[in-house]
């Protein structure tokens, strides 16, 4: 698959995304759109917040993160990811993050920790629980999600506001995502190596030191937050093989992990097929909303 494809693929899938919107306040919700969580490098980071009205206190929140291969994505692509989970009760904030080539990794982790700092900072405006934070993304957003679980406090930062609050998401959805970023370079014809060259800046520091920074896998321990891993069993994009070495890692670090692959989906999965485990996976850790 070229590189061109792989291009093709995040576009389409962005473009879904939004084409399954509802346009619009929705009755019997608050919504909140544009919250500026930080100003980085030129870039005004935002987040949309929505929220069902039903008078519930300190709710459990989403943290949700748009695809698009790092380079490419919205806010209502995020907003969208999310809305499944604000019907469940949950706040949804729906974030922005600097986008590659523009700003190389790890612009994009920075940003995403810095929006978890800032909900924390502000967890009682919002009316959240701070102890109860899951990061769902899909597909470059999965990647981030996972990062937002696995990364000690104090790696990837960044220079963004709210230091003294944590950056960890609690629980983790991974829709897709990557968790090893060194197992495409070893499949030959594997689409996904095209995105290292606008990735990462290769111009210090060689490929794989780059790909093992930006893994997931690199970075577990006993620590990591609880993951639900969702995949494609025909995804030739990223691929299910290194979904399982990464399961397997976290199980072995006697973490709590599942993992579900959609047999016939290749680099998109059903709404439905997502939502049968991810209610029960919320509901184990969080708690039933009603």
């Amino acid at each position: 698959m070229s590189a061109l494809r792989l291009s093709l693929l995040c576009a389409a899938f962005c473009a879904l995304s939004l084409l399954s919107l509802a346009v619009g306040a929705e009755p019997g919700y608050t919504e909140e759109k544009g919250i500026v969580y930080d100003v980085r490098e030129g870039v005004t980071l935002v987040m949309d917040m929505k929220t069902r009205d039903d008078g519930k206190m300190r709710k459990p929140c989403c943290v949700a993160i748009h695809g698009g291969g790092w380079s490419e994505g919205t806010v209502e692509a995020s907003d969208w990811l999310g809305a499944p989970l604000a019907d469940m009760g949950y706040t949804v904030f729906g974030i922005t993050y600097r986008l590659a080539p523009d700003h190389r990794f790890p612009a994009q982790i920075e940003d995403c920790k810095c929006a978890v700092r800032f909900i924390r900072a502000n967890a009682k405006k919002y009316n959240v629980d701070p102890r109860r934070i899951v990061a769902y993304g899909s597909s470059a957003g999965g990647h981030l999600a996972s990062l937002l679980g696995v990364l000690p406090e104090g790696v990837y930062e960044g220079k963004g506001p709210y230091q003294k609050y944590s950056s960890r998401a609690d629980l983790v959805i991974n829709s897709l995502g990557p968790e090893d970023m060194g197992f495409f370079a070893r499949v030959p014809g594997s689409a996904l190596t095209g995105v290292y060259g606008y990735l990462f800046d290769l111009s210090g520091k060689d490929l794989s030191y780059w790909t093992a920074k930006a893994s997931p896998s690199s970075y577990v321990s006993r620590r990591s937050a609880p993951h639900l891993l969702l995949y494609g069993g025909r995804d030739d994009l990223v691929y299910p093989a290194q979904g399982e070495l990464f399961y397997n890692k976290l199980r072995q670090a006697g973490v709590y992990a599942e993992m579900h692959v959609s047999p016939e989906s290749g680099h998109g999965l059903p709404p439905e097929f997502r939502m049968q485990y991810i209610r029960p996976f919320l509901s184990k850790f969080f708690g039933e909303v009603k």
